[in-house]
């Protein structure tokens, strides 16, 4: 691992492991913002790039909460897909909660049908937020944390991507992930984390 890090100034830890959501207890909200073109079917590649994270901390009375903007589309228009969300870049600034500093996230989904599995693949990379004084043992326990939640990331965008048939998926939802809700992908699912700096793979 390269533990090379943005590193920021600070008289005490910003953010602990502990501090960084966890999967199992966190909900999680995906905003699918439909991008298609006129030609797409249902049994077309889609693609998603994330747009925006943001997160809702608990009071002590109830669970995270995390919203999650993807822009979805597919690979028969010529137009890239940031291009068409008007983004200039796939990278994202993350919230200080989340204890990166920014990402970008990458979605491929193709349906399966009665002979083929649903296929997917979710590439994330980002940039952990450096602590000045911290020790390796907390930061590899902070890696893991960031870990953990950018996998739960990509598992409920890429379900959400999956989810819906494909007119639910062109007019945009909401998908709300509860607490023992989020499962992996069905059928054939890979993902990629890195949690060191952005991936560009969405570019």
């Amino acid at each position: 691992m390269n533990n090379t890090l943005d590193k920021h100034s600070a008289e005490k830890p910003s953010t602990t492991p502990a501090d960084i959501p966890d999967p199992e207890t966190t909900i999680f909200h995906v905003t699918v913002k439909p991008l298609f073109s006129k030609e797409a079917t249902p049994e077309t590649l889609r693609i998603a790039a994330i747009g925006g994270i943001t997160v809702e901390q608990s009071d002590g009375r109830g669970a995270e909460e995390v919203g999650v903007t993807l822009y979805a589309g597919d690979t028969g228009n010529h137009t890239p897909l940031l291009e068409r969300a008007g983004k200039k870049s796939s990278v994202i600034d993350m919230p200080e909660a989340t204890g990166c500093t920014e990402a970008t996230m990458s979605i491929a989904a193709e349906p399966g049908n009665g002979e083929y599995p649903d296929f997917s693949e979710a590439v994330i990379g980002a940039k952990m937020s450096g602590i000045a004084g911290e020790d390796l043992a907390t930061l590899e326990q902070r890696e893991q944390a960031v870990k953990d939640f950018l996998q739960a990331l990509g598992e409920v965008a890429t379900c959400a991507l999956l989810l819906k048939n494909f007119s639910e998926l062109s007019k945009g939802f909401v998908a709300t992930f509860k607490p023992g809700d989020r499962k992996e992908p069905s059928g054939d699912f890979y993902s990629t984390i890195t949690a060191d700096s952005p991936d560009s793979s969405a570019e």
